[in-house]
């Protein structure tokens, strides 16, 4: 028998994008440093794959604000499990698979009866390119230029 692939729970469609205002990402430090005597210090890496953090809020309806302690409640089992929600990072806007790192804050009650929520996510995969395209910072930096050359020039391209 094969091995049976984990489907993480998805963030609900009902429920908004996280608010721009406050918005942050924190990566781990993978480096440890040894101070010498001399005042110099010594610095290792020691872990290669280290979680990013990310400080989030929403906004939201009566109804989006139920479903939401509903899904962490339930889905999340209080908040243990991990979930996939989209998220702006310099990757771009799309799924990340994160948990939560402590219990939210809120219902706030802001503007207009929405409610505010806030929380501490952890990113479970850090949002950072291919090693192996380290190699490429040109193509990276151009990807722009290369995207609409392709787009310009292969406009009649059909896939079959």
């Amino acid at each position: 028998m094969g091995a049976v692939e984990k489907v993480n729970l998805r963030w609900p469609k009902q429920l908004p994008c996280g608010l721009r205002a406050g918005y942050s990402l924190s990566t781990a430090d993978p480096v440890r440093r040894t101070e010498m005597e001399n005042g110099r210090f010594r610095a290792r890496r020691v872990f290669k794959d280290v979680p990013t953090t990310a400080s989030i809020s929403w906004l939201m309806t009566s109804k989006q604000a139920q479903i939401f302690e509903l899904f962490h409640d339930s889905d999340l089992n209080g908040g243990v499990l991990p979930f996939d929600i989209p998220l702006l990072t310099p990757l771009g806007m799309e799924y990340h698979t994160v948990r939560f790192v402590e219990m939210f804050s809120g219902p706030e009650l802001a503007a207009n009866k929405k409610w505010k929520y806030s929380a501490k996510i952890q990113l479970l995969k850090r949002a950072i390119l291919p090693e192996e395209l380290s190699t490429m910072k040109d193509l990276i930096f151009d990807q722009d230029i290369l995207d609409l050359s392709l787009n310009r020039e292969w406009d009649d391209f059909k896939a079959d």
